[in-house]
């Protein structure tokens, strides 16, 4: 997975540079150690590579599209979620 983007001089100018990131990337960003938009960016780049595309905000989910197909979004995992809500 290439992880490299195009940002212009001017919006690489506005980011804020991650300085406390975490070594394995965290499923809710309210966990990160430091809110800023380099942290915010570096822990959702980091479980883009993972394919994990799903981030948690708190009670706001933020999905990235990976571009392929997933796993996690298969017929058969959809259907699983789905007669597990029917289950709760």
């Amino acid at each position: 997975v290439s992880l490299e983007v195009a940002v212009s001089e001017a919006e690489f100018a506005k980011l804020t540079p991650a300085t406390a990131v975490t070594e394995e990337p965290v499923p809710d960003l309210v966990l990160l150690p430091e809110i800023s938009s380099g942290a915010l960016l570096h822990n959702l780049r980091q479980r883009y590579a993972r394919d994990l595309i799903y981030t948690a905000i708190g009670p706001i989910l933020v999905a990235v599209n990976p571009y392929k197909p997933l796993d996690a979004c298969s017929a058969e995992a959809i259907s699983s979620m789905m007669e597990a809500e029917e289950m709760a």
